[in-house]
């Protein structure tokens, strides 16, 4: 009997312990799942919350976007000074609009943004034509910017070149489709558009031809300098920190008001160096003290000193007339730079149709910068592209 009662104790016994394993074991998952749920729940919250935000932010940005357009539109139609932006009809780098946007009603966030000239540099969709062929007066532009900035990649201009024009015959020193498709690796192939680019980031795919990518991202960075923060642009100082080349349409001039001085010695690539740097440093003196209202302040020393290159008469010799070749060494050194003067006064120009509005938000934990590209023609402007951080 004592051997039953202790059998049945035993299994008693046993059948406790199961049942408190099962007990402990159904509460560690119920709080395990307890635990998931809330974190998964503190997740989407969170998540919930930087949507929001974002787009929070992005609404602001591009409300910053229609503010400028708005501003710029009544600054061409009005007559009226206004400093840096706009002084009559000239423009000049660098309104900074965050004092000009009522912040009203953003109480966890800010809102900042700048309106700057984006023909500073040098158009490089210019290069060809409207027929898709070279433009020689602006390749021999481009020539001389590549050559006096490039350390690495001095055959670069004919790459820009075959990269946007109409044809598949590459030029001396140039690529086209089928020298892009035989990259290999760490490079993927891809052929040339042949027509104009719309983003000076596509200048990175043609430095791919480049033997050595440390050498063709510093001759990018030279070019498109993209440690430049448009935000801090709001003196003149930053004119020479600005991007060399732009990707504006086809038929964008020059703002010399705004346009760094490697460009406009780029400009004189028919001037020896030691005059052209002269005549730039002069311009540049006074373009500092106030914005020129014509070409002319800049036209007329170059003027000066082309006519200085004029043959003397008076020792027998002829005049050639504008694009002939014949007569003397001088006449033509004379005639090419008179041609060049007059193509020169064809690229440039005191104000501009375009301009970047870069504008930054910041809601809660998100920070984002909107780059726009704006037109503005006859009163009117529109927005051509924009992006977040880059153009």
């Amino acid at each position: 009997m004592s051997k039953g009662l202790n059998a049945r104790l035993t299994g008693y016994s046993r059948s406790r312990g199961v049942a408190l394993i099962m007990a402990i074991l159904i509460t560690s998952l119920v709080s395990i799942a307890a635990v998931t749920m809330i974190t998964q729940q503190q997740l989407d919250i969170r998540r919930t919350q930087n949507i929001l935000h974002f787009d929070q932010a992005y609404i602001y940005v591009l409300g910053a976007e229609e503010w400028a357009k708005g501003f710029l539109a009544k600054d061409e139609t009005q007559d009226r000074d206004f400093y840096p932006v706009s002084e009559k009809d000239v423009d000049v780098i660098g309104l900074p609009i965050a004092e000009e946007i009522k912040q009203s009603g953003i109480d966890i966030g800010g809102i900042s943004g700048i309106i700057t000239d984006a023909s500073a540099g040098f158009p490089i969709n210019n290069l060809v034509n409207e027929n898709g062929e070279r433009d020689v007066a602006y390749s021999e532009v481009f020539d001389h910017l590549v050559a006096n900035n490039l350390q690495f990649n001095p055959d670069f201009d004919n790459l820009v070149l075959d990269w946007i024009d109409k044809d598949d015959n590459a030029g001396t020193g140039g690529a086209e489709s089928l020298d892009y498709l035989n990259l290999v690796a760490p490079n993927r192939p891809y052929r040339t558009p042949n027509q104009s680019i719309a983003s000076v980031s596509e200048l990175r795919l043609m430095l791919a031809m480049s033997e050595d990518a440390t050498n063709a991202r510093n001759d990018y960075a030279a070019l498109v300098r993209p440690s430049f923060n448009p935000l801090n642009a709001v003196s003149l100082e930053a004119i020479e920190e600005q991007p060399l080349v732009n990707a504006l349409p086809r038929g964008a001039k020059i703002n010399i008001n705004t346009a760094p001085k490697a460009v406009l010695k780029a400009l004189l690539d028919y001037i020896p160096m030691e005059n052209a740097e002269e005549l730039v440093n002069e311009f540049d003196d006074k373009r500092k003290e106030a914005p020129q209202e014509n070409i002319n302040e800049f036209i007329q020393p170059i003027q000066g000193y082309v006519n200085s290159l004029r043959p003397n008469n008076s020792r027998g010799g002829t005049t050639n007339a504008p694009g002939t070749t014949s007569g003397s060494e001088e006449d033509r050194r004379f005639t090419r730079a008179n041609q060049n003067l007059e193509n020169l006064k064809t690229m440039i120009d005191v104000k501009s149709e375009y301009f970047y509005l870069t504008a930054r938000s910041q809601i809660g934990d998100i920070d984002i910068m909107l780059i726009s590209l704006l037109h503005r023609k006859d009163g009117k402007v529109k927005t051509l592209r924009r992006g977040l951080g880059v153009i």
